[in-house]
């Protein structure tokens, strides 16, 4: 297998750091609300996740699932934010 030229060949990749999870630690995750009550969900307090995809609300108990964090990082320009394309 051919090493690429712009990469040597002993370097470590950088971490890995999902985009969400870059969303999340972003100023854009302060502007998420629940869709039934409003009030505003707190990444940086902690959230109460069920299972890999749905976390809960902590004000209504709504069962939120992660198609409302990709509308927002879509809605938000989040991928800009986060210097993606």
């Amino acid at each position: 297998m051919r090493a690429r030229k712009d990469v040597a060949k002993n370097e470590d990749p950088p971490p890995f750091k999902s985009l969400t999870q870059e969303f999340l630690s972003s100023r854009a995750s302060q502007h998420m609300f629940c869709p039934r009550c409003g009030d505003s969900i707190d990444f940086s307090a902690g959230v109460e996740w069920r299972g890999p995809h749905h976390f809960i609300c902590h004000r209504c108990d709504r069962l939120i699932g992660m198609d409302l964090i990709l509308r927002a990082m879509k809605d938000l320009g989040a991928e800009k934010e986060l210097g993606r394309r």
